[in-house]
């Protein structure tokens, strides 16, 4: 290197100079990587972008991102048996909440290769989440937990457990929906049902349902009194006042529907 001064009179003085450089690798976590090109100075598993975008020290290997640490609360039931499942996110691990929810198993166990096992994402926000259970067709003993994920993984919280009751078919079976609540039974013909018991029959009238665990029903009206029937028994009916079988028949030519008595072996 050759360096020249000048003062102000002009007068100059001119020297050659030897400079010897030493390129001192800085390598934090000994990775062989030079800390100016590593894309993770500290090693811990976390990118430079990662942490300074998380806010953790990108030179600090006890500075880093963890899994998110959740609480499970007891499921929650309203007034329509509507079943919910919830939870909330007590520690977000020094890292952004990308997702949460409530993880179901049917074991106490779960993994994510059993088909039995669901993560469904959960509705709200990290501190106060959910599920309606009622969305899904669960029933028997589930186990649930909550969830959420950061850049981390999956943190997951404390194990609960519920059992689902399964939801009984109601005695008229099948049906398809119509217009204005209509209902119209493979077996029975169109009804209107109310959650008091009570329905009205297309063709026979106002009726007072009593369902049997065993599938069958009991009807009550003013001019029938009780009568017993089933989808394989139907359009037969026992007649708890007459001791006997009535027959049902349907309305047709402008005729109303009527009765066939069978102990009287007359019309009703």
């Amino acid at each position: 290197m050759r360096i020249r001064v000048t003062d102000d009179l002009n007068t100059s003085f001119e020297k050659s100079f030897f400079v010897h450089l030493r390129n001192v690798i800085e390598d934090m976590d000994d990775d062989k990587i030079e800390d100016h090109y590593d894309d993770d100075i500290d090693g811990d598993g976390f990118s430079n972008e990662v942490e300074k975008e998380n806010g953790t020290d990108p030179t600090d290997p006890y500075i880093l991102p963890k899994l998110p640490i959740l609480q499970t609360f007891e499921p929650r039931e309203d007034e329509n048996n509507t079943v919910f499942l919830s939870g909330r996110v007590l520690a977000d691990g020094d890292a952004k909440i990308e997702d949460f929810g409530i993880l179901l198993s049917r074991s106490i166990e779960y993994s994510s290769d059993d088909s039995s096992t669901h993560w469904i994402r959960g509705k709200g926000k990290p501190d106060a989440f959910g599920v309606s259970l009622n969305d899904f067709k669960f029933t028997g003993v589930i186990y649930y937990r909550s969830w959420a994920k950061n850049v981390a993984g999956y943190g997951v919280g404390p194990v609960k457990r519920i059992e689902i009751a399964e939801l009984q078919e109601r005695w008229w079976g099948k049906t398809r929906d119509l217009a204005g609540g209509w209902k119209q039974s493979e077996w029975f013909g169109m009804f209107i049902p109310d959650e008091s018991g009570w329905l009205y029959h297309q063709e026979i009238g106002w009726l007072y349902s009593s369902a049997v665990k065993d599938g069958s029903v009991w009807l009550w009206n003013k001019p029938l009194g009780w009568v017993w029937t089933k989808q394989e028994a139907w359009p037969h009916l026992w007649s708890n006042r007459s001791k006997g079988w009535l027959y049902f028949f349907e309305g047709r030519s402008g005729k109303p529907a009527s009765f066939y008595d069978y102990s009287s072996k007359s019309y009703r």
